[in-house]
């Protein structure tokens, strides 16, 4: 597995969060302007996106805001959102970040 990171939300992070978001679990917004001044993180098997997550400072809370992380139905069970986490974690301590919350549904 390998992850990469863009500065631009890329096709594969649109495709895996389009399956995940918006057909799996129907909801009917998914993409906002946020995603224009996110960080996105692709984890990749082979070609093919396997997890993905965003993150971005937020003033509104005063901190790093991890959120949109999806994996693929055929790499559930495996620990790879933990492990994209751990990655957007590692980040965002280098960019100099020391408090995180976590963006997620109920």
């Amino acid at each position: 597995m390998e992850v990469r990171k863009y500065d631009d939300l890329p096709e594969e992070a649109k495709k895996l969060r389009s399956e995940v978001f918006l057909d799996e679990q129907k909801f009917s917004v998914e993409f906002d302007d946020t995603d224009d001044i996110a960080t996105h993180l692709v984890m990749f098997d082979g070609s093919e996106p396997a997890a993905v997550c965003r993150f971005f400072f937020s003033d509104e809370h005063g901190c790093y805001m991890i959120g949109r992380v999806a994996v693929a139905k055929e790499h559930r069970g495996k620990d790879l959102g933990s492990l994209i986490m751990q990655e957007a974690e590692r980040l965002i301590k280098a960019e100099g970040g020391e408090t995180i919350e976590l963006s997620a549904q109920c």
